[in-house]
């Protein structure tokens, strides 16, 4: 198998939560160790990059309806709009919790609501990384919605270790949910009306293989596909589950990846540095790649947050 080089060197500590913006051909992604939200012009070579510096960590993002982003912190959602400014929305993590529990990834759903997760630092922190749960032990990470009224709303309170990729498939009925720790994507039966999700089971397991599950994507036939961390590669997965396709990127920590291009059937990849791996071949951990024709329908855009509060 071939394996993809980077078209953009790197230059991200940890670059995740990529956005493609059809009407300007741009692509927006964080590094969250970098404290930074970068905007890549695809519109022409050699490409041109702008960076919007944060005042603090950003684990995940998502274009506003209305303009600007809303992001999720390690403790709270904020909103950063097009003129720079910054505004908390809501505190999420309780001032207790913050050693033990930080969010995470995020996405939004066909109605405009954001859901996000967290992760349990204790169990799968980068420093304290457990090889697998202590029985009698719950892990503190959970999933949550937060809807245009501006309401949170605690979906699943802890029993998560590190929620990760979230998305839909094209009609809205099926929600996928991403544990990376647990190496298992789930999927429930959902109700875009009332967001009410139910049924949960396991759609994608991983457990035994090499590397964790991160970001997700899912493309218009209701194919998913996942982003290995400490794995070097992207898989896609049929509407079964079962495993089809992957693709070798020159990075050992794969993160997520966008919808990009005229026809949105190409995927470009964010990863995160190789974490001082002196004399790895994996040597472009922190670039950005490029997948190529990947799909015959057309990928999912990402949804965006509704600002409108009506």
């Amino acid at each position: 198998m071939e394996t993809i080089k980077a078209f953009l060197e790197p230059h991200t500590e940890l670059g995740e939560s990529p956005l493609f913006r059809k009407s300007d051909n741009t692509l927006h992604y964080i590094d969250v160790l970098g404290y930074a939200i970068h905007v890549l012009d695809l519109s022409c070579i050699p490409y041109s990059r702008r960076t919007i510096n944060l005042p603090e960590a950003v684990a995940s993002m998502n274009f506003c309806r209305q303009g600007g982003y809303i992001l999720c912190t390690f403790n709270s959602l904020a909103m950063l709009g097009d003129d720079g400014s910054w505004t908390e929305l809501v505190k999420v993590i309780k001032v207790d919790d913050r050693k033990t529990t930080r969010l995470n990834d995020s996405a939004v759903d066909c109605m405009g609501r954001l859901w996000f997760g967290s992760l349990d630092i204790w169990l799968d922190g980068s420093d304290s990384k457990r090889p697998e749960i202590p029985q009698g032990y719950v892990p503190t990470g959970g999933l949550y919605r937060y809807d245009p009224d501006q309401t949170l709303h605690i979906i699943q309170h802890e029993g998560v270790v590190c929620s990760n990729g979230i998305g839909w498939t094209s009609d809205h009925k099926v929600m996928f949910h991403t544990d990376s720790f647990r190496q298992i994507i789930w999927a429930y039966d959902f109700d875009s009306t009332t967001a009410e999700i139910k049924n949960q089971r396991v759609h994608i397991d991983r457990r035994g293989q090499t590397g964790e599950p991160d970001g997700l994507i899912v493309d218009g036939d209701w194919n998913v596909f996942t982003f290995i961390w400490n794995g070097s590669v992207v898989e896609k997965y049929n509407p079964r589950g079962q495993f089809i396709q992957k693709w070798e990127l020159n990075a050992f920590r794969v993160t997520h990846g966008a919808w990009v291009g005229q026809d949105m059937n190409e995927i470009i990849v964010t990863s995160a540095r190789n974490d001082g791996r002196e004399g790895d071949p994996l040597n472009e951990g922190g670039g950005l790649f490029w997948l190529k024709n990947v799909t015959a329908s057309q990928g999912m855009p990402k949804g965006k947050f509704d600002l409108s509060f009506q």
